[in-house]
Parts: structure tokens; C-alpha cells; sequence
């Protein structure tokens, strides 16, 4: 089997815990480079990992013969530049979420990216857990009926304790809105993926709660939202988006809560990421009954052997798309989606109003 050679571009907590660790579980790819702004720590990384290359030049990781597809995984700001010049190049691209810090440029890295025709996916993790998928599917028979509400929720408690490593995510200029980039795109993309449809309509109430490092100049970033959407099949739904909420410590996501409930005129299901491969399905004048989802994920209580398999699937899937040169999902329009209600729900909550979601679609070639 010839692997797909996978450069990286940005070496933080999320790669090497992550991207890295799932590259080298998968058969089809390998590791080719490193690239970071310290170029001692991208020798190290790339050394430990067998990548021949390290360089802290973006430019030099997409003009190597030696790379066939890029791995975007910097500081959001760091996004469409490598992004839009990897496309130009012809080289595949993954990049994490949110695509980028405003919707201008999220629209110029899909734009450059369909016209080069080149596979290209957002990094939209949580698509690959067994119980949404499963959803998708029971929605897509029908078997729930008519869908009129939604309610989902991200919490995480990790914003409660001052945060000093990271410092860009506390800047807006560099991570656009904070937690609507963090963790309502994953929201936004598991509700367009699970029900087929699109959000039109927002209301959104931003916050600022959290201890902050000092950015000089610079307003915090949000770490609360809450938010009231409307669907265009006329749906209505609740979404709730926290770095602040004290969590249960319960296995295998200790510090976090992420939960999707779907109701309609025939049933209903509940997708708690903690019961990562089951639902609970309700029926009319039926009880609750738990429903295994296909392909499972391990049994384990680490979070990180979740995380990475959730990881090793999506690079398979990509590294695939690579080897056939063929599309796969969630592409960058996918996260340009997001991207859209991201900007309107920053918009709403300045406006203190509801506001439409741009359709990104409509220009589409």
C-alpha cells in the first residue's frame, strides 16, 4: 500500500495529542513534515515521529515532493494563507476548525480549493462518533418523522482555571470569536450532518466570564453562548456553548459535556458523547430503549484512546480521498457553513437581535 504523506503545519497540544498520534495508527499515510515557528521543537517532533522534513516555512511544506497532502492544524489566524497557496499547488488539504477567523477568508480557502479541485476536509472531529451517525441515519429513513426541535449543548469546564500556555486563543485578532470557533462549529456541523438541514436564523447572547490573560488593545474573547436557531425545514432549536460549566467528571470525557436532542411527530433520540455508541431512541407510547450504533468505538475510559480513534478516522477517510483523488466530507464548504453562523451569531449578539444566516451556498459553482 503507497501511504500518503502527510505534512504538518502547526504543532500544538491538539496535534500531538491528536493528529499526530492518528497519522502513525493509519495504514494508508505517514508523517513527511513538521513545520512550527520553533524549528528545535519541529526537529524534535519530526525526529520522534520518522517525518524527514522540519522547517518553520509553511512554503517549504507544500513545495516538497516529498509531501502529498497538508495538515493545517496552527493557530486559527495561521489558517487560509497555507490553505489557499496548498491548493494553488495542487496538494490536498485537512484543516482544523474553525476554517478560519472571519467568513471572508473561510469563503476565499473553499473558493481556492473547488477551483483546484483537490480534496479538502475540515477537521469537524465529533462526525466520526458511532451515535451521530446513527442519528443521521434514523433521520434520513425517516423513522423520526418530521423533525420541529433540536436542543444541543458543548460544555467544558477548562476556562474556569486561567489558561497562560495558549495565549493566541485569548486574542480575538487571532482566534476570531472564541467559543463560537472553539466549539459551536462542531456544534453547528453535527446539527447540518445529523438532520440534512440549514440553519437560517439565529439569536445569540455572547459573554465574557472567564479569567483572561492581559491581550493589550485587544477585547476577550467570548467563553458563554447561548443561542435560539431556526432551520429551513422551519425547526426550531436551543443550543448552548460553555468553556465555564463545571463537568462531572465522568469517563471518558472528564472535563467536558457534548449532547444533541432531536425531537419529531414519531420519535425522538438523545446522542450523549459519553455513551459515545448508543442512542437512546423513544417511540410513541413506547419506553426509551438504548440503540448500539455500527462500528463502536473502543471500550475504554481514556479520552485520549477515543479521541485518537476518532482521529485515526479521519485521517483514513482523507488519506483515502488523497489516494483516489476523489472529494470527502465534511469539506471546506462544510466549514464554511459553520462559518457563516458563527459571523451571524457575533452579529446577533452585537445587535442584540435576531439575524439570517448567510446562504454560502447560493454562489456555488
Amino acid at each position: 500500500m503507497t501511504k500518503v504523506r502527510i505534512g504538518l503545519i502547526g504543532y500544538g497540544s491538539w496535534a500531538q495529542r491528536v493528529h499526530i498520534p492518528a497519522i502513525a495508527m493509519t495504514p494508508s499515510a505517514a508523517l513527511a513534515a513538521v513545520c512550527g515557528p520553533d524549528l528545535t521543537r519541529a526537529r524534535d517532533l519530526a525526529s520522534q515521529h520518522g517525518a524527514p522534513l522540519a522547517t518553520t516555512d509553511p512554503t517549504e511544506v507544500i513545495a516538497s515532493p516529498q509531501v502529498d497532502a497538508v495538515l493545517i492544524a496552527a493557530p486559527n489566524d495561521a489558517h487560509a494563507k497555507p490553505a489557499i497557496a496548498a491548493a494553488r499547488a495542487g496538494k490536498a488539504v485537512l484543516c482544523e476548525k474553525p476554517l478560519a477567523v472571519t467568513l471572508a477568508d473561510a469563503k476565499a480557502m473553499t473558493e481556492a480549493a473547488e477551483r483546484a479541485e483537490i480534496p479538502n476536509m475540515t477537521a469537524f472531529t465529533w462526525r466520526n462518533v458511532p451515535a451521530a451517525r446513527l442519528a443521521r441515519a434514523m433521520i434520513a429513513s425517516g423513522e423520526l418523522g418530521r423533525i420541529f426541535h433540536i436542543g444541543a449543548h458543548f460544555l467544558q469546564e477548562r476556562w474556569l482555571i486561567l489558561d497562560p500556555k495558549r495565549p493566541w486563543r485569548f486574542d480575538r485578532r487571532r482566534a476570531g470569536s472564541g467559543i463560537l470557533g472553539d466549539l459551536g462549529t462542531h456544534v453547528f456541523d453535527l446539527l447540518a450532518m445529523i438532520t440534512g438541514r440549514r440553519v437560517v436564523r439565529v439569536c445569540a447572547v455572547m459573554s465574557s466570564f472567564g479569567p483572561k490573560p492581559d491581550v493589550p488593545g485587544q477585547e476577550p474573547v467570548t467563553d458563554d453562548s447561548q443561542m435560539l436557531v431556526e432551520f429551513d425545514s422551519g425547526a426550531r432549536g436551543a443550543i448552548r456553548l460553555s468553556r465555564l460549566a463545571t463537568a462531572a467528571q465522568r469517563p471518558p470525557f472528564p472535563s467536558m459535556h457534548l449532547g444533541i436532542e432531536l425531537y419529531g411527530d414519531r420519535g425522538a433520540v438523545v446522542c450523549d458523547l459519553h455513551s459515545h455508541s448508543s442512542l437512546e431512541v423513544r417511540h410513541l407510547d413506547k419506553a426509551a430503549q438504548r440503540v448500539q450504533a455500527p462500528d463502536a468505538l473502543p471500550d475504554s475510559e481514556d479520552e485520549w484512546v477515543i479521541t485518537r480513534e476518532l482521529g485515526r478516522r479521519q485521517i483514513e477517510r482523507f488519506a483515502q480521498a488523497v489516494g483516489a483523488r476523489t472529494m470527502v466530507e465534511p469539506d471546506f464548504r462544510a466549514g464554511l457553513r459553520a462559518q457563516a453562523i458563527v459571523d451571524a451569531a457575533d452579529r446577533s449578539s452585537d445587535a442584540r437581535a435576531w439575524v439570517d444566516v448567510e446562504d454560502v451556498d447560493q454562489d456555488k459553482a
